[in-house]
């Protein structure tokens, strides 16, 4: 077990460094051993699904880290419960994945549950609540839902300011969404003063 974990490490330090093809075919063959030797619902296994899910994401093969992310969430839903941190985070993978398809009223339903679920859970200014306030953001967005997404947006930069500061690369990151979000409602000068001071 112990080995494999280290296996996972490696290819997240692979991913870290940009060499995702290395990462993927190290998390193929961990995510096979840990499923061939403590099964597919043992919590390492589902972890290491997780990260095989990531690793096919960023070689741009989406459907199938949408296949796996879609898998783990139900599993960690039955095996961890719906309101555990690693159940929810899968919910924010596969809302991601589903945003990368284009599929933007699937992810905004799945988020706003998932959102309530860790501000009910973990509270309002856990990191992975604003993450996923900031994801539903973008998804709204994506919608057409402009002015709630603005809100949104608007309200998770506040939060982020107080719990991180400014210069946070979370904070920033929320800062480039308020730009999109102005951007879309044809407020450009407002959106490229955001961006620059990003």
């Amino acid at each position: 077990r112990h080995t494999l974990m280290t296996a996972g490490g490696l290819a997240a330090a692979l991913r870290g460094l940009g060499r995702f093809e290395e990462a993927l075919a190290l998390d193929e063959q961990t995510y096979a051993r840990f499923a061939e030797n403590f099964g597919v619902d043992f919590p390492q296994t589902l972890s290491s699904a997780n990260n095989l899910a990531v690793s096919y994401r960023l070689v741009g093969k989406f459907e199938k880290a949408a296949d796996i992310d879609r898998e783990v969430f139900a599993r960690r839903r039955e095996v961890l419960g719906p309101g555990h941190p690693y159940t929810l985070s899968s919910a924010g993978s596969l809302a991601r994945d589903m945003t990368d398809a284009g599929r933007f009223r699937e992810a905004v339903e799945l988020l706003r549950a998932t959102l309530e679920t860790y501000r009910d859970v973990l509270g309002d200014d856990f990191a992975e609540t604003l993450r996923t306030a900031k994801s539903l953001a973008v998804a709204l967005r994506k919608c057409g839902q402009l002015d709630e997404a603005q809100k949104l947006t608007a309200a998770t930069y506040q939060r982020y300011l107080a719990r991180f500061g400014a210069r946070h690369p979370d904070t920033r990151a929320c800062a480039l969404n308020r730009a999109a979000d102005l951007a879309a409602q044809d407020r450009d000068a407002e959106a490229v003063d955001v961006t620059a001071e990003c």
